[in-house]
């Protein structure tokens, strides 16, 4: 016995050396990797600012500040962060079917829900468009402020063509967004919590009507056109949380031809294509990709331009960067009425859709329209006004509602006081 434990000594040294070894690479691993920078950190990726490198200290007060600073730094940058970050993000979408951020939930149908534009309060829009926590004082500071918004848009705006009796018509609508749209497919213990609550919009839209029916004549959520077409196709992808794709066909035909009474003057054609997820950002190292249906604008005997380069007229186009337009291209466009769409980044996805009844659609995003000085602001109404619109949309996603409330804080503009500025022509006050 003595002889075969003198034999397998070496070999019991080398296991107990070796598994030593193997766990100081494994935790020099990550400080190596930072050290040789084998792992960029990207803001992108969690979806918010990374902690900066801090400067070196010369009084006393910073060196105190420093170490926290540094502390700070090293946890968001050290070796194999991010790969760690989506082996995470795999292992609890893959193996148990949730996510990580607090801002998605995994629904049924592996349905991707997006709850909250703030980390802070990861469920408030959702929360917001059930109308949890929404007093009856809340809605009906929404509805009076979207009321005076277009009692004055609608009242005041005219064209200036040569025909002085020829106004232009104003509207607002309201975009239902999956928490809404798919109630049914968010998870059971979001849908108990809303199951007594009476959501928001309508509430709205009902003071609206009670108070002032000509407004709601305006004001449009087809809420029920879009949940009756919702069995016959896919109105938002899977993995998504703005439209993409025939969803926002529905609401643009259930405008234009119920509520404008208008008929397509093309006819639009589809392509399959597959697209990147929205919600991309917020898990990385799980691809999330959708199949769609997009239009081929070209077949459809349409011009479509996106982007800053589209609008030569607009100094301010690259500042606002989501821009777009979209033009018939025989014949030409005097013959037919033009649109322009004031939107949030629900824009994009859905002004295409109306190009089949309007000879000429502008659609401009106002997200960074904080970037904009008072000038520039000017500017661009005038803008407007040369265009010369005989329809005027205000399209926002169903949560942009709150941005017309000063006591929520919900929001970085209000967009009352926002859109007076920008309205094509001058307002009264």
């Amino acid at each position: 016995m003595r002889f075969l434990s003198i034999l397998f000594e070496p070999i019991r040294m080398v296991r107990r050396h070796g598994f030593l070894c193997f766990w100081f690479v494994i935790l020099l691993l990550p400080a190596v990797i930072q050290v040789l920078k084998l792992d960029q950190a990207d803001p992108a990726l969690e979806n918010r600012e990374l902690a900066a490198l801090p400067q070196r200290p010369n009084n006393l007060a910073a060196v105190l500040a420093w170490t926290n600073q540094m502390d700070a730094y090293l946890n968001d940058h050290f070796g194999l962060r991010q790969s760690m970050i989506a082996w995470n993000n795999q292992l609890r979408f893959y193996g148990l079917g949730e996510t990580a951020s607090l801002q998605l939930a995994m629904g049924g149908e592996q349905t991707l829900f997006f709850t909250s534009h703030d980390a802070a309060h990861p469920q408030r829009m959702r929360q917001f468009l059930c109308g949890k926590g929404v007093t009856p004082a809340v809605v009906q500071e929404l509805a009076t402020s979207v009321t005076s918004f277009m009692q004055v848009v609608t009242q005041t705006s005219k064209t200036e063509s040569k025909e002085a009796d020829e106004k232009q018509a104003t509207a607002i609508a309201f975009v239902p967004t999956k928490p809404i749209l798919y109630s049914e497919l968010l998870p059971a213990w979001m849908q108990a919590e809303c199951a007594h609550q009476i959501p928001t919009l309508p509430a709205i839209l009902q003071q609206i009507a009670l108070t002032s029916p000509e407004v709601s004549n305006t004001v449009f959520y087809p809420l029920a056109a879009m949940q009756k077409q919702k069995a016959e196709m896919q109105l938002y992808p899977a993995v998504n949380f703005h439209w993409h794709g025939r969803g926002a066909q529905v609401f643009a035909r259930e405008l234009a031809e119920q509520q404008w009474h208008m008929d397509a003057a093309r006819s639009l054609r589809f392509h399959p294509e597959t697209v990147s997820s929205d919600l991309q950002r917020f898990m990385p190292g799980v691809p999330l990709v959708a199949q769609i249906e997009s239009p081929d604008y070209g077949a459809s005997n349409i011009t479509a331009c996106v982007g800053p380069d589209c609008f030569p007229e607009l100094p301010s186009a690259a500042k606002l960067g989501d821009v777009s337009r979209y033009r018939w291209q025989s014949p030409t466009p005097t013959s037919g009425k033009k649109l322009l769409i004031i939107s949030d980044s629900f824009g994009n996805g859905g002004a295409g859709y109306f190009s089949p009844y309007f000879s000429e659609v502008w659609h401009i995003s106002i997200n960074s329209s904080g970037q904009l000085s008072e000038q520039e602001m000017t500017t661009l109404r005038a803008n407007f006004a040369n265009f010369a619109p005989q329809q005027v949309l205000y399209l926002f996603h169903d949560y942009s509602i709150s941005c017309f409330s000063r006591s929520l804080n919900y929001c970085p503009i209000e967009l009352n006081k926002v859109l007076r500025q920008l309205h094509p022509f001058p307002l009264e006050n």
